[in-house]
């Protein structure tokens, strides 16, 4: 349940979007650690419980870790690309959409825009893709977008493109 969670975490999510129906959650801890916590309470099953630390740990802390320093860059095209299902996934998990701060508009809505992937996840990874590699095509596409992208021609995101991201933070993570 919640109330076994270090306090430092149940203020830092409290603060964002509180934990009512809250199934997982990763973290940085107080001493630099990165952490996954699984609200036993909020589950439903077994599967949900995987589907759950798959959403976590590959659809945020894999993509955090596979982007880097591109993450606000690729969740702002992200979020020009599919700006509906953007809002949705801000809507369903309690990301305020609209803030006074500029800065803290754009970390939220990165963060809705990552909520969407981190969705995408779960739904790629359950329907069989957990063994799907890359094809040697899949990788020349992606790094020939990924080069347009940096010089400008391509500035929207693909389906597939999405799909590409989520396999290569799965790949990142584990």
């Amino acid at each position: 349940s919640t109330v076994h969670l270090p306090q430092y975490l149940r203020v830092a999510v409290g603060n964002s979007q509180g934990l009512g129906g809250t199934k997982g959650l990763f973290h940085r801890s107080p001493s630099g650690y990165t952490e996954l916590w699984l609200i036993q309470n909020n589950l439903d099953s077994k599967e949900d419980a995987y589907l759950t630390a798959v959403h976590e740990a590959v659809g945020h802390m894999g993509l955090r870790g596979l982007l880097g320093r591109k993450y606000n860059e690729t969740m702002r095209q992200i979020r020009k690309t599919f700006p509906r299902e953007v809002r949705g996934a801000a809507h369903r998990n309690g990301v305020r959409w609209g803030h006074e701060s500029k800065r803290a508009r754009e970390q939220h809505r990165n963060l809705a825009a990552e909520e969407l992937v981190a969705y995408a996840t779960e739904r790629v990874l359950a329907a069989g893709a957990k063994s799907k590699q890359r094809s040697t095509w899949a990788k020349i596409v992606t790094f020939f977008r990924e080069a347009l992208r940096k010089i400008g021609w391509v500035n929207r995101f693909s389906e597939r493109d999405i799909m590409d991201l989520i396999l290569r933070a799965r790949d990142h993570f584990g």
